[in-house]
């Protein structure tokens, strides 16, 4: 019998107390500072050796920072993560006590990421995502470490993942530990997908929010006016230069979401190495992930208002795991025309092919009845509405100006969900090919995915009386990933859809 794996600890580096408390410090700070009368009552009182009413006489701020500085490193010290035996442990002993342990073969992602502040310091953010759903915000894991200290776990642990996996005993010391995992240095090595500064420049513009976008532009426009007018009748710039302050901090914040994207997907790269794929970007935040394609559960091609203008997409997996951003998929393609979209994917993932669109069913033509019907609803539902809040408000009876107002709310909201409607059918469709299912659904965007029939836990269906009598269903399937991206809807259908995906689901099984 081989000998037991040495136990390894791990703690955050000591820049992370740093990390989580900056903004708590740093407005204790300001409040210390803005009064320099107490400032120089409490240093005096301090150096006279009174530290309580020193502290207290700078209106308690250094006292609070303190016990916060105390609260962290008590944190930080306290909070550990332990390898050992095939097994992680990660121990947070504060005030309450939480202590998760669970096996490595549990693992499905282990990823790096690095801010600007650890980029300075030197750290990493190793983060562990794990196969579980119910539990994902206790069982996955992040720690703060030296550069060379991630690097060297990260192995680690992937070593001992492949052990597992391969039925090899796990018992070696770190030392006799395997460092050959397979594993691609995408920061160094050769990528299959390299985008340049123009195509993440698109690409943030694509996939830009279109009321931002839109608000954004108008300000812009505002601004430029506001120019032109005090130019014309001779103002004085100060006199408007609050103004185009004003407007210009707008826009700015308005656009902040496309500066974000830019930072965000900076240098995106990314190569298929075994039965992995790597992907690399980032500037101020670099991220580095490994998508196991073993865990892919779903590819969604997605379609942004803007995109769906240019005929432009991205793709994205959901697979176990993520955090935070990650969480209801995985980035893996930018934006690009639906035929390079299918040459880059058929690189880093063969095993999926995006769908041929043309030939997706869309939802029976009876349905836009159901809609009217809906629409008309609404509308009614409106005029009364407005009809009731005049006659309350005691603003006017009902009649004369007063039904016009509300026939014209009526109508307006009637419209609205009647566009609306027209969207979301023009959007959905289903498909059916021999080891995958695609549905593609949205309203103003488009989310197209493609979903292995193996991957689909359960199917869920609904039925009210009109759409009884009208032979449909309304459905959705839920697949294995986070609470975001669980329940696929798939919309109404007719009810031979239906029963043709559940058919196919019980071959899978």
């Amino acid at each position: 019998m081989k000998e037991k794996q040495e136990i390894i600890r791990l703690r955050n580096h000591i820049s992370y107390i740093f990390e989580q408390a900056w903004h708590w410090i740093v407005l204790f700070a300001c409040v210390l500072f803005s009064s320099e009368d107490s400032l120089k009552l409490g240093m005096e009182l301090i150096q006279k050796g009174n530290i309580i009413q020193g502290l207290l006489a700078m209106g308690g701020a250094l006292f609070v920072m303190l016990l916060v500085c105390a609260w962290y490193l008590n944190r930080w010290y306290r909070t550990t993560i332990t390898i050992q035996d095939g097994t992680i442990t990660s121990a947070k002993v504060t005030l309450n006590t939480r202590i998760n342990t669970m096996s490595i073969s549990n693992i499905s992602n282990i990823n790096l990421e690095q801010n600007i502040f650890e980029m300075l310091v030197g750290t990493y953010k190793l983060k562990i995502d794990t196969n579980s759903l119910s539990t994902a915000d206790t069982t996955d894991l992040e720690i703060l470490l030296k550069k060379k200290e991630a690097e060297e776990v990260k192995q680690l642990l992937l070593a001992m993942l492949k052990e597992q996996e391969d039925g090899e005993p796990d018992g070696e010391k770190i030392e006799e530990a395997p460092t050959d995992t397979g594993e691609f240095d995408i920061m160094q090595g050769e990528c299959d997908i390299v985008y340049s500064n123009k195509d993440i420049l698109k690409n943030a513009l694509i996939t830009m929010s279109i009321i931002e976008f839109a608000g954004a532009l108008g300000m812009v426009v505002l601004a430029a006016g506001t120019a032109a007018v005090a130019f014309r009748e001779e103002k004085e710039i100060l006199a408007i230069l609050g103004t185009l302050l004003l407007q210009f901090v707008l826009a700015s914040s308005l656009i902040a979401d496309f500066i974000r994207k830019f930072l965000q997907d900076f240098h995106f790269r990314a190569k298929r190495h075994g039965d992995k794929i790597y992907v690399y970007c980032g500037l101020f935040k670099k991220k580095s992930y490994v998508v196991p394609v073993d865990k892919i559960n779903a590819v969604t091609l997605k379609y942004t208002f803007i995109g769906r203008i240019c005929k432009r997409a991205y793709v994205k997996v959901i697979n176990i795991g993520g955090q935070g951003e990650e969480a209801d998929g995985m980035k893996l393609l930018l934006t690009d025309t639906y035929g390079e979209l299918g040459r880059k994917l058929n690189i880093l993932l063969p095993e999926f092919e995006l769908p041929q669109i043309e030939r997706m069913i869309k939802p029976p033509k009876r349905l836009l009845g159901i809609y009217r019907v809906y629409a008309v609803f609404s509308a009614a539902v409106a005029f009364v509405a407005c009809e009731c809040t005049v006659a309350l408000t005691g603003e006017g009876g009902i009649g004369g100006m007063t039904v016009l107002a509300g026939l014209l709310a009526g109508a307006a909201v009637g419209a609205l969900y009647l566009y609306i409607c027209y969207m979301k059918y023009r959007a959905s469709g289903i498909m059916y090919t021999d080891k995958t299912f695609i549905l593609s659904r949205g309203i103003f965007t488009k989310n197209i995915q493609t979903i292995p029939y193996a991957r689909i836990q359960f199917i869920h269906t609904k039925q009210g009386p009109l759409m009884r009598r009208l032979g449909l269903l309304e459905g959705n399937v839920s697949i294995l990933a986070s609470a975001l991206s669980q329940t696929q809807y798939m919309g109404i259908f007719d009810r031979g859809d239906f029963k043709r995906l559940e058919e196919k689901f019980r071959e899978t099984y």
